[in-house]
């Protein structure tokens, strides 16, 4: 990267900094809860965020998702407003999980994260986005789900590309645009493949091979290969960039914090997931992989009805809920700048609010959790430089995250 690429990307991540969009936030509670800015508006006020959220009707999803959808990957429920065909799209890949997968995913994801770290164990050092949390998902999407593409680089560059494309290309960069457009070619006729390969063998117990067989069970229900293909595809796009992600996060938060680190490991330690889980979704409160959910006005309404700061809105204005606000806003989280990790995974914002909640907000629990512990029970983890500064990104995913840790046997 030359020095003023280099320079103009620090920027941009100061711009987007947690403790700098905490701080705004702080004062934009207060003096502007609900701010026009150029053509779109921001909402900063818990209470604001879960109404704008949860009013399906009046902030739609498909002016956001549906054209870039339908281009790319293909029409995905979470990408349509209420209606029968979302209900029967939701409604058909919500059976594709089974409440019993948990022990499955946990032990998928803790097998893997321990074959990862063996292969370090010796050398004492780990870039943890390259060779541990780029990887956990990729070995969950094949195991899993049924989807692992022709080799895991390739399934990472079209998942990634295209989550790019859909949810944080804000500016319409053509050159996002495109390397989404060339990973779909490839991702839709490799889905439709999988699907005909599960049928010819008869089945396979995975998430995508469920879907096939409900399928051939409930003929009424008509959907076919393509949207099996589309629905799965918007699936996996966002599983691989939100877990990596957000496990990277988590830790660099908890990291920063020594005396919750520790009070960290030791629940990884006594084996407590649910007791371990609550310091990982606490440190993404602090540092969330995903600070803003986008929504556009779908008639004249009104942005925080009934308070004294409410605005109208025409058809089509951008709303920007600012979640990473409403989570340090004591009208939804009692005493917000305390670390609590006891606070109810329910309560979160991580994964969005209402209707179009993130699909797999239970699993990523799961997924984090098992992640983490084995990494959390290092003896002598810490970051190579201070953990505020220590990630390093390629465009808005983590790119290097340098720790180092006591070998095996030291």
């Amino acid at each position: 990267m030359n020095p003023i690429a280099d320079i103009e990307q620090r920027l941009s991540q100061f711009a987007q900094s947690p403790m700098l969009l905490r701080n705004v936030s702080r004062v934009m509670r207060e003096l502007a809860p609900v701010a026009k800015v150029g053509n779109a508006v921001f909402v900063f006020k818990y209470n604001d965020v879960v109404e704008t959220l949860s009013s399906d009707t009046d902030f739609g999803v498909t002016p956001s998702y549906a054209e870039k959808m339908n281009r790319t990957s293909g029409a995905f429920f979470l990408g349509m407003e209420d209606g029968m065909r979302y209900q029967k799209e939701e409604s058909f890949c919500r059976r594709g999980f089974r409440r019993e997968d948990e022990a499955r995913i946990r032990s998928l994801v803790a097998d893997t994260a321990k074959e990862l770290l063996e292969r370090k164990q010796g050398a004492g050092q780990l870039d943890f986005v390259r060779d541990f949390a780029d990887e956990i998902p990729v070995a969950l999407l094949a195991g899993y789900f049924g989807v692992a593409g022709p080799t895991p680089d390739t399934l990472r560059r079209w998942l990634s590309s295209l989550f790019w494309e859909l949810f944080l290309n804000f500016t319409n960069d053509a050159s996002v645009s495109a390397r989404a457009d060339e990973s779909a070619r490839d991702l839709r006729p490799y889905l439709l493949g999988r699907i005909a390969e599960i049928r010819s063998k008869g089945g396979e117990d995975t998430f995508l091979g469920r879907l096939v067989a409900l399928q051939a069970a409930e003929p009424a229900l008509k959907i076919d290969d393509v949207a099996i293909a589309r629905n799965i595809g918007g699936i996996v796009i966002g599983a691989l960039s939100t877990q990596a992600k957000a496990m990277t996060l988590a830790l660099q938060e908890l990291l920063s914090r020594p005396e919750v680190l520790a009070q960290a490991q030791e629940r990884a330690r006594a084996d407590d997931d649910e007791g371990l889980a609550g310091y990982i979704f606490e440190a993404l409160r602090f540092n969330p992989h995903n600070p803003l959910i986008v929504r556009h006005a779908m008639r004249p309404t009104v942005v925080a009805p009934r308070t004294p700061h409410e605005r109208q809105v025409q058809t089509g204005t951008p709303v920007f809920a600012m979640t990473i606000s409403a989570s340090f806003d004591a009208q939804g989280f009692a005493r917000p700048l305390d670390f609590d990790p006891r606070r109810p995974y329910a309560d979160y914002l991580h994964f969005g609010y209402g209707l179009h909640r993130c699909f797999g907000a239970q699993l990523v629990k799961w997924v984090l959790t098992a992640a983490l512990k084995p990494v959390l029970r290092l003896e002598g983890l810490h970051s190579l430089v201070a953990p505020a500064r220590a990630v390093a990104y390629a465009g808005p995913f983590p790119s290097s995250f340098k720790l180092t840790f006591s070998p095996a046997g030291s």
